[in-house]
């Protein structure tokens, strides 16, 4: 009865008749199929707003419209439903914890091969003749991708280099704030542990001139960076041609 006051109120089925003293409502046999049609529609659980279109209309390309999109709501419901379902079982399953679980953390020597792998992937762009846009946002993400990793398992050396990289990065795009700035921290990492920097050249040039020795201030178009010989890379096992 709920539901065809609801109908009634919504203009989808109107009753024949009410009585007035009672409220009753009554029904035709011509209705009957209208009713039945509505019961069938709200069984495939479509919204009431359809079903009035449906019921309004003659024309099978808006019947078809009507059902195709409510085809597609239910398709994209049901996906969500499997995914939820999904993800329910491994928790009734006890495969994993109900209270959460936190990222696997990357053991020492992944960090450290990432950290090489990156850096090295740096120089290479560097070095690049007719870098595209999105090479020089390679190599500005794979140098700060590898400052981050020897952040993480790295001395201070190892981070003093990777911060050099990074403003030598900058200063190549021109990026002159952002050279200078990691090129001031670099001198602070290497006036912080001068034991630790003895095998590297940059070092010592580093706490004589300050953080100018990045090349800082250097802007596409301007002479090519000068090569010099082998160094280490961060890691200290694998070398690099490395500029001054």
């Amino acid at each position: 009865m709920k539901a065809l006051r609801h109908y009634d109120e919504v203009g989808i089925l109107r009753p024949a008749t009410v009585d007035p003293q009672t409220g009753y409502r009554s029904y035709s046999s011509a209705q009957v199929g209208q009713a039945e049609t509505i019961r069938r529609l709200r069984r495939l659980d479509l919204p009431l707003d359809d079903i009035a279109t449906l019921l309004a209309t003659d024309d099978p390309t808006v019947v078809r419209r009507v059902l195709v999109e409510h085809q597609k709501r239910t398709a994209w419901r049901s996906a969500q439903l499997n995914m939820i379902l999904q993800g329910l079982q491994p928790l009734i399953d006890g495969k994993e914890s109900v209270m959460g679980t936190q990222a696997e953390a990357l053991d020492t020597e992944t960090q450290r091969r990432l950290g090489v792998d990156l850096f090295n992937k740096t120089w290479t762009l560097m070095e690049k003749a007719d870098r595209t846009q999105d090479d020089e946002d390679e190599m500005i993400h794979c140098a700060h991708a590898s400052a981050y990793h020897w952040m993480q398992v790295g001395t201070q050396a190892n981070r003093a280099r990777s911060e050099w990289q990074c403003s030598r990065v900058h200063a190549i795009l021109g990026h002159v704030d952002e050279a200078l700035r990691h090129a001031r921290r670099c001198l602070e990492l290497v006036e912080g542990a001068p034991e630790d920097m003895k095998d590297w050249g940059p070092a010592g040039r580093l706490r004589g001139s300050g953080a100018r020795s990045h090349g800082c201030g250097r802007r596409r178009g301007d002479p090519p960076l000068r090569r010099a010989r082998s160094r280490r890379d961060p890691r200290g096992s694998r070398t690099r041609t490395t500029g001054p």
